[in-house]
Order: structure tokens, then C-alpha cells, then sequence
């Protein structure tokens, strides 16, 4: 029997309304963070923006542990020190 599992928090990024994505370091900046635009399946990747993201603490590509910010890296349980919860 498969094991169930729950659903990780939403992200906050814009077109991802009604789809799980794992919860985002509240530092985390992109330019699709500020497009009000609905989620497009057409989009490569999913969402909206140039794919270049920030850290708002550092404010470059490099997050505080000197590690490169980015979507898939600046998550909820990726291991990193210096990830803070939004809430």
C-alpha cells in the first residue's frame, strides 16, 4: 500500500494559485514576483519572469551562506541556514 503524503505549502509566486509548490524563503525576489499575470501552461517553466531571482538580505544572486538563490534552492527543508519562513 502506497504511503500517503501531504501536500507542500503554496509558494505565494504568482500563476501558481491552486497548485502545491514548496513554501519559498520569504527573501526571495524575482521579477515574476511582481507581474500580476494568471499561471500560463504555455510558459516555460510554469511561471512568469526571466528566471533570474535575488536574495533581499544580500541583495544579489548569493544568499547569506554564500550559495546561489533561487527557486528550487530557497525552499522550506532544503537545508539552508539561512531560510526564513514567511509566517
Amino acid at each position: 500500500m502506497a504511503r500517503k503524503t501531504t501536500l507542500p505549502l503554496k509558494s505565494g509566486v504568482p500563476g501558481t494559485a491552486g497548485r502545491a509548490a514548496f513554501a519559498l524563503c520569504h527573501r526571495l525576489r524575482s521579477k515574476a514576483m511582481y507581474m500580476d499575470v494568471e499561471y500560463d501552461p504555455s510558459v516555460p517553466g510554469g511561471v512568469p519572469g526571466d528566471g533570474y531571482f535575488w536574495c533581499t538580505h544580500t541583495m544579489n544572486c548569493l544568499g547569506p551562506d554564500g550559495r546561489v538563490a533561487d527557486r528550487d534552492r530557497c525552499t522550506e527543508g532544503s537545508g539552508r541556514s539561512c531560510f526564513e519562513r514567511a509566517y
